[in-house]
């Protein structure tokens, strides 16, 4: 209690500049979470006081900077959120709760553009686009944090129209904008689709939630795709490509082949420490039509396939050609 009493006082501002001190930092890191991290009832195996009773003791005034920063990751790795990270001035890069297993190689977007297309358009690393085959297009999408996203996805589409087949490929798409995404599947939509129900935490205690916002899947008008879509993913599409996937495979006439994607949905904040680390965590509860949460796990394709690092050294892309023998049958 004493703690929780201590520590919502920093929180507050009675200190206008709280101690720097390895105590009072891993005391506001943890004090935190424990009050916006969104996704405490999703992971059931995540006591987090049980975390502080661990690691707190762990911690004194003489900690240097190197063993505070491990302990902080120590702390946090459970929770296997790709938006829980850390950066400090000894990291070369930050720090991700998310672990993988592997690094993100099964994908080369030279090999698509070297041996699998027959043209080529892309419009500033945002998407790239072109034919497969006479009756199959291609439509790769970097990220979701471009600007005027459909009106893009528009101008390929009037290249791909002549296809009865599409290809949307998202593997190793970092994410970016929910609306992003949500305007992109509208591309591909007959009619409005619920897909998507947000919850953001909004109190002290981990059930604390506002009332759920609804997410539709709305039909464009000026931007339209007509025939059957194969969505690709791996375990590296993280966030709003994520949630650009739980609108496609909601759609008619939509497959989704490859890996599941990296399980990390929810909207992130951004912290600073009296430190001057930096950390992340997520506030809310991401669920899909069915109401069901994806996150730590990912959404799994209708027809699984891994690329086998090899075989992109050779110079092959095997869920893309999965992807081709299915457009053909």
């Amino acid at each position: 209690m004493n703690r929780t009493v201590l520590v919502l006082g920093l929180l507050s501002g009675c200190f206008s500049t709280p101690p720097n001190t390895p105590t009072e930092n891993f005391e506001l890191l943890w004090a935190d979470f424990d009050a916006h991290y969104g996704l405490f009832p999703v992971k059931e195996n995540i006591d987090w006081d049980t975390q502080y009773d661990t690691y707190r003791p762990q911690v004194s005034d003489s900690t240097t900077p190197e063993e505070l920063a491990d302990i902080f990751k120590a702390m946090l790795s459970p929770l296997n959120d790709s938006h829980v990270y850390l950066g400090t001035w000894m990291d070369e890069s930050f720090w991700s709760s998310y672990e993988a297993g592997r690094e993100p190689d099964d994908f080369d977007l030279d090999v698509i553009r070297d041996h699998y297309l027959t043209d080529l358009d892309t419009i500033q690393d945002e998407i790239t686009w072109g034919h497969l085959a006479a009756d199959v297009g291609y439509l790769r999408m970097h990220n979701f944090r471009f600007s005027g996203a459909q009106d893009k996805v528009a101008e390929a589409l009037d290249t791909l129209n002549d296809t009865s087949t599409l290809v949307i490929d998202i593997r190793n798409n970092p994410g970016g904008n929910d609306n992003a995404s949500a305007d992109i599947a509208g591309c591909f939509a007959d009619e409005v689709t619920p897909f998507m129900e947000v919850r953001i935490r909004n109190g002290p205690e981990h059930t604390d939630f506002a009332d759920p916002i609804f997410w539709d899947v709305v039909p464009s008008e000026s931007c339209r795709y007509d025939g059957e879509v194969l969505l690709l993913t791996n375990i590296f599409v993280f966030s709003s490509a994520e949630v650009f996937t739980m609108a496609m495979v909601g759609l008619p006439g939509v497959t989704h082949i490859g890996e599941h994607t990296a399980g990390s949905f929810s909207d992130k904040v951004k912290r600073e420490l009296p430190n001057g680390w930096v950390y992340g965590l997520s506030i809310g509860d991401w669920r899909d039509a069915d109401g069901v949460n994806h996150e730590g796990f990912g959404i799994v394709p209708t027809v699984e396939r891994v690329n086998p690092v090899a075989a992109v050294e050779e110079g092959r892309d095997e869920v893309l050609d999965l992807a081709l023998e299915l457009a053909s049958e």
